[in-house]
């Protein structure tokens, strides 16, 4: 904890010292982030480019929490939960499913924010592989 010393109060030579070195370190410690979950995934469908593309320009987060699981080929991909039932228009456990069968399914499908409308459905929104992720340099550099 980095105490604060009101304006005004008189602080000894070692309370004075104190809060300098206070101040030195919290100088390099990063801001506040904003983390989208899932790539803000109550906006868009959760997980995938979309998301997270928009989370960096629209929301300007800081860093993106995401979910990875083995296709039945062994390539990472963008996914939270084990099965792809929940968030697409397939369903099966993603470890049996081959990459191309993976991104054949639609992660739009289901997704709605008020659950009348689905205005992803169709759109081609797809689960992304780790590397597509990577490659689209949206994740802050470290």
């Amino acid at each position: 904890m980095i105490g604060v010393i009101p304006p005004g109060r008189r602080t000894g030579h070692r309370e004075e010292a104190n809060q300098n070195v206070a101040k030195r370190f919290s100088s390099l410690l990063p801001r506040i982030a904003h983390v989208s979950h899932r790539g803000g995934s109550a906006l868009t469908p959760e997980n995938t480019l979309l998301a997270f593309k928009r989370a960096v320009e629209v929301w300007l987060t800081g860093q993106i929490e995401l979910d990875i699981r083995m296709s039945r080929d062994g390539v990472p991909v963008v996914i939270h939960d084990v099965t792809v039932d929940r968030t697409t228009d397939g369903a099966g456990a993603v470890a049996e499913l081959s990459l191309a069968e993976l991104q054949a399914l639609d992660v739009g499908y289901r997704f709605s924010s008020d659950g009348r409308e689905f205005p992803f459905r169709g759109l081609g929104v797809r689960i992304p592989t780790l590397e597509e992720v990577l490659r689209e340099g949206l994740m802050p550099a470290m």
